[in-house]
């Protein structure tokens, strides 16, 4: 991904978890291309749909 960002054939990145925080390979952060945000991915109204979904499946 870094290389693809770098290089222009990615035209940027949006990344929601890391493995590990704060991460300890900071380049690809810190590129202007990239957006970081703390686990907001989950807090999305779809995803919430999509647990509400999978809960009343079980």
């Amino acid at each position: 991904l870094f290389d693809a960002l770098v290089s222009g054939l990615c035209g940027g990145a949006g990344l929601d978890v890391f493995l590990e925080v704060p991460p300890k390979n900071t380049k690809l952060i810190q590129l202007p291309k990239v957006i970081c945000t703390p686990h907001l991915v989950a807090s999305s109204h779809e995803a919430q749909i999509r647990v509400a979904v999978e809960i009343s499946e079980q």
